[in-house]
Order: structure tokens, then sequence, then C-alpha cells
């Protein structure tokens, strides 16, 4: 949350927003079935990780019904929670490792399911190399592609230099043919695309899932 820590509004944006987009308290969606799914705090599988990513995240952020299931209107798009908007887009973005970037120890060396070592992350074996089947829509297909600008970040456990493999999904002003349409069609058509085309695998160290919301009543930003 980008607010200083002796702002009184501090924690309790802190906790509403990782209680919205974690599930932390899974009570608050029992009455909607859209929010259903793996839950953040659950996921121990990239499978879990696409569950929650395109089930709880995507209908948090874009809010399709209410949470008692009455329907928005495309005008309500853009806002999280019903009084948080949305600024710019929704970026997802993955840092990767090099093949063959440790070695097997000698006692698994004869393994035929070992064919690779993979170490953790470090900017010594950090992969900045395009990869992917490179057939995705020309749209998103920059996911497959390093982008040196992304700012570096950090984790619990490790810091992450800057640059990464990313993608940015519409926040507003979604539409097919001229038409306006739910952005959240649009997000999960991308994040399909990408799962089905193995955007995250073995050589995947850390994946960023970035948002910034302006609270009106508070003037106030989050990250």
């Amino acid at each position: 949350t980008v607010l200083p820590v002796d702002d009184a509004n501090y924690e309790g944006m802190t906790w509403s927003l990782r209680n919205m987009l974690l599930q932390q308290d899974n009570a608050l969606f029992n009455s909607n079935a859209s929010f259903s799914g793996t839950r953040y705090v659950d996921i121990t599988t990239t499978t879990d990780f696409w569950k929650w990513l395109r089930g709880p995240f995507l209908h948090a952020v874009y809010m399709t019904n209410w949470y008692a299931g009455d329907p928005w209107s495309v005008g309500d798009q853009q806002l999280l929670m019903g009084h948080n908007l949305i600024v710019g887009t929704v970026s997802v973005r993955q840092k990767r490792v090099k093949s063959a970037s440790c070695s097997i120890p000698v006692a698994f060396i004869e393994e035929a399911r070992l064919a690779d070592c993979i170490a953790d992350f470090s900017p010594s074996v950090e992969d900045k190399e395009a990869f992917g089947p490179f057939y995705t829509e020309p749209e998103w297909a920059s996911a497959f592609t390093f982008t040196p600008e992304w700012p570096s970040f950090h984790g619990g456990l490790k810091a992450y230099s800057s640059g990464a493999f990313s993608l940015e999904l519409p926040a507003s002003a979604c539409e097919t043919g001229g038409v306006a349409i739910p952005c959240i069609s649009k997000a999960d058509a991308m994040l399909q695309d990408l799962q089905s085309t193995g955007w995250l695998d073995y050589r995947t160290r850390a994946v960023l899932v970035e948002l910034t919301v302006f609270n009106p009543p508070l003037n106030r930003f989050t990250l």
C-alpha cells in the first residue's frame, strides 16, 4: 500500500484490499458464485495459480456484478470494491532463469528424469531471451519478450532486478467491433492464451501481479 506507515488509513486499506484480492476471508464472497475458485493463500501449483488469477482475481478486479449477484452496467467498470478507481492497466510479469544454470549432483547424474538443473533466481543467471510459441495474438505476444523498462521489485524472501516478461491487462474502455464489452472478457482471453501456450514453466522464478487504485473519499493511491 502506497501510504505513509503512520497514515490513519494504512491498515484499513491494506486489510480490505488483501481480503478482496487474496480472498483471505472467503466468506465475503459466498453469496456470489463468480468469486469462487482457488484462494491465493492456498496456491501450491501452477494450475492453482491460473485458477486464482482467472477466477477470484479477475472477478474482483473486473466486477460484472455486485456481491449479491445484481449485474453491473458496462459503465460501472474500472471500479474495485465499488469505490476504488483502477488507474492505468493491470500488469502481470515474471522473472525467469537460464537453462543449465546449476549442476546436477553426481549422485543423480544418471537419473534420466533430471535432464536440466535450474538455479534459484539471481541476476547472474536471469534469462532475458525471447521464448514461447511465437504465435500468440500480436496484442499480447510481448509477454514472451523481455522488457527492460519494468522496475525492480521484492517479495518476502528475495529482491528482483529490473526488467521482466510482461503482459498488461486492460482496465477500461474495452470493445469489440466498436461495441463496449466487459473488460473481464478480454482479460480472460489474454490469460487463457498465455496459460495454453505455457507462459509459466519450470524456469519461472517469480510472478508479480500489480495494479494501482485511487480512493476518492480518502484521496489516497494504493499499489
